[in-house]
């Protein structure tokens, strides 16, 4: 494999030093389609690469426009199919040879908003940096002389990247500097804009924006501690405001608004109202009808996210791909050992985190500020729209921003959100039905589940959804092919049904990848239903052998009886008849699943529980962990990979103290009272916070 890698990288480094990009890049067009191609990540890695700069090479050197488009569509496709190249080295790229339209492409794709927006700032950093920025009039001659003189193509693409994107602005929230150099470009293409692209502009600096508050609710506050983080922010806060002023004069200018009404909002004066608390949701954890319940650790299929409630740090670690840990990882291994999330790491206390959650390849976190996401968004599992596939930095979900919402939850591709009044809303992937909305349709917005109960409790398996009601009963929707609806059927549903065999109130759920649990209010009873798919095929198979087996040995014992008895016949008759009876008995087990069954917890006290995809975690009430289920990936934590049947002490924790637990993909941690955090299980994405390390016993992880 390494030789072959070798081979190919040598040839296309031949093309490159000898000048021939149209043959180089003909040559990795059909190495990219080869299937099954014999080459190492790090190798398909410098080929993206260099595909890449051979792609912006030969649009520098195109010298008629129609060829210049038709080698954008190239490189647009090249964008959209390869995921190997570094989108880093890509937006340089792209903003070095001005290709803007391009940057804005890998923008909308890929998420790089804050990066788009650095390589645009560094681009015209040899006018930002000049001495006369401090005459705002000079300033905008001197940017919109340079912007009048740059091709009319350039200047599109740019106004592409800056005017119409409209999460630029928010997501200089963590860097104020780089938003003050950005709105000094703006400032310079004000002149040069028309009506349509002011008003895109006045949309992305409006003040009642929600995620502009955390910068801009602070200057209504009284008090300042001086701090020089706090007056950049405050600087970048009071230029925003100016600005928007600007525009929106600037904009009723160009509208004629006398005739047209000019689409201003005059009650946005009036925003100056103080409100109790330096946040819209800063009430969240008092005075709701149902208290946020702070989730500080959360496991996806190869991702943590774990929040730190003292220092009030968010950490993030394992697989990267999809920009869901929100921070940068390494290029060539694509996963990543605990480091803080950008996002909430820049900006700091002016967001708090309250409480996460985490899906395949989606993340949420649920603030004072509102609900937070970043990841992919290829299903709408993000809630940011149709046209957002990505998002490498936390972005606000505005459609909740004045909702006070109390608790979030991740399925595979969909999530969950729930307010302190009981309301719920869900979005993302539906095809199973696992949204509610009677449909089976994608929702790339939150959309209001209308389910009459009040709602105290959500969870999210792989393509299923539960919900709690007030009065304790368990009602579930989505896929129900593995027995996850537990209501006796394996047909899906998309609406709530009621879990039947309940016969106690409910206090606590968790759904895992197809099974669930439900333990009783008072800690005593718990149930389990639903079933892996591959547990319930290894089951089906074994028992397959068993009946080939028991078949095998009837024959024999009649074919003994009629030699050595003349009523042979008759005891053929009698084994037919149980052979009868006994497929009946196997046939009822085989559908156990569809309903819930009781776990013996006669010996413990439940105090939370948390399935993953084939193993499940019990933490009882003196702070013990017990696990069972599947254990090919160690996943139990009980010093062997025997699976078990039984809930079994995780004997590797039994000196501490746990006081959090979670089941990921197919691995498990635990969260002490002394603030240590535990792993163990499959680690193929770097999930146990150590990279490449095959943890089976429960092994510390910093």
């Amino acid at each position: 494999m390494f030789l072959a890698g070798c081979k190919h990288l040598k040839a296309v480094l031949k093309f490159a030093a000898s000048g021939h990009v149209q043959e180089l890049l003909s040559y990795l067009s059909v190495l990219f389609k080869t299937p099954n191609l014999e080459v190492s990540n790090a190798d398909r890695i410098h080929l993206s690469n260099l595909a890449l700069m051979a792609y912006f090479q030969q649009s520098l050197a195109a010298s008629k426009p129609s060829s210049a488009e038709v080698l954008r569509k190239r490189v647009r496709s090249f964008l959209d199919e390869n995921q190997w190249f570094d989108e880093c080295l890509a937006v340089r790229l792209a903003a070095e040879t001005r290709e803007f339209s391009l940057l804005s492409h890998l923008c909308v794709t890929r998420g790089l908003h804050a990066d788009m927006l650095a390589a645009i700032a560094a681009t015209f950093s040899h006018v930002l940096g000049v001495e006369a920025n401090e005459n705002v009039k000079q300033l905008q001659d001197c940017m919109t002389n340079l912007l009048t003189e740059m091709p009319m193509s350039e200047r599109q693409g740019l106004v592409q990247c800056l005017v119409h994107q409209k999460d630029n602005l928010a997501t200089c929230l963590a860097a104020p500097a780089l938003g003050e150099q950005i709105l000094r470009i703006l400032i310079g293409l004000l002149p040069l804009l028309d009506e349509r692209d002011l008003g895109a502009v006045v949309e992305q600096c409006r003040p009642d924006r929600p995620d502009l508050r955390p910068i801009l609710w602070p200057l209504l506050e009284n008090d300042n501690d001086g701090q020089k983080d706090d007056n950049e922010v405050n600087s970048f806060a009071l230029m925003l405001v100016n600005f928007f002023i600007t525009v929106q004069l600037l904009y009723l200018k160009k509208n004629n608004a006398t005739k047209r009404g000019g689409g201003c909002d005059p009650d946005l004066v009036k925003l100056v109202v103080k409100k109790s608390g330096k946040n819209v949701s800063s009430d969240v954890t008092s005075g709701s009808d149902i208290a946020c319940r702070a989730k500080v650790m959360a496991t996806g299929q190869a991702h943590v996210l774990l929040l730190r409630p003292q220092s009030g740090a968010l950490l993030s670690w394992g697989s990267s791909q999809y920009g869901v840990l929100g921070h940068a990882a390494s290029v060539t291994t694509r996963f990543s050992t605990p480091k803080p999330v950008d996002f909430f790491y820049q900006i700091g206390a002016k967001v708090k985190v309250l409480a996460i959650a985490c899906g395949r390849a989606h993340s949420l976190a649920l603030t004072d500020c509102g609900l937070y996401a970043w990841g992919n968004s290829k299903h709408g599992q993000l809630g940011l729209g149709r046209q957002v596939l990505m998002a490498k930095k936390a972005t606000l979900i505005e459609e909740l921003a004045d909702e006070v919402i109390v608790s979030v939850k991740a399925g595979q591709y969909h999530s969950v959100a729930m307010n302190e009044k009981g309301r719920v809303w869900t979005w993302g992937w539906g095809v199973h039905g696992q949204l509610g909305h009677d449909s089976i349709e994608n929702e790339f917005r939150p959309k209001r589940l209308l389910v009459k109960a009040k709602v105290t409790s959500i969870s999210c398996g792989y393509a299923h959804t539960l919900i709690l009601t007030a009065k304790g009963r368990v009602m579930a929707f989505g896929c129900g092919l593995f027995g996850q609806l537990g209501n006796g059927d394996n047909k899906k549903s998309t609406v709530p049904v009621k879990v039947i065999g309940l016969d106690a109130k409910i206090g606590t759920i968790d759904a895992g990848f197809f099974h669930n649990f439900a333990a009783s209010e008072d800690g005593q009873k718990l149930w389990t239903w639903g079933c892996n798919p591959q547990v319930l095929r290894l089951e089906a198979q074994q028992k397959r052998k068993d009946r080939m087996l028991n078949k095998t040995l009837s024959i024999d014992e009649v074919a003994d009886t009629e030699s050595s008895s003349p009523s042979g016949a008759q005891s053929s008759t009698g084994s037919t008849g149980e052979n009868k009876h006994q497929n009946s008995n196997e046939s009822a087990e085989e559908m156990q699943h569809l309903l819930p069954a009781l776990v013996d917890t006669s010996l413990f006290e439940i105090d939370q529980i948390s399935c993953g995809n084939q193993h499940s975690l019990i933490l009882t009430k003196s702070g013990t962990v017990l696990s069972f289920g599947r254990n090919l990936d160690g996943q139990l934590g009980i010093a062997s990979r025997k699976e078990a049947k039984l809930p079994t002490l995780v004997s590797g924790l039994k000196d501490e103290v746990i006081v959090q637990i979670s089941a990921g993909g197919d691995y498990s941690l635990a969260l002490s009272d002394s603030g240590s955090v535990f792993a163990w299980g499959n680690n193929n994405g770097g999930q146990l916070g150590k990279i490449q390390i095959l943890f089976f016993r429960g092994q510390y992880c910093s």
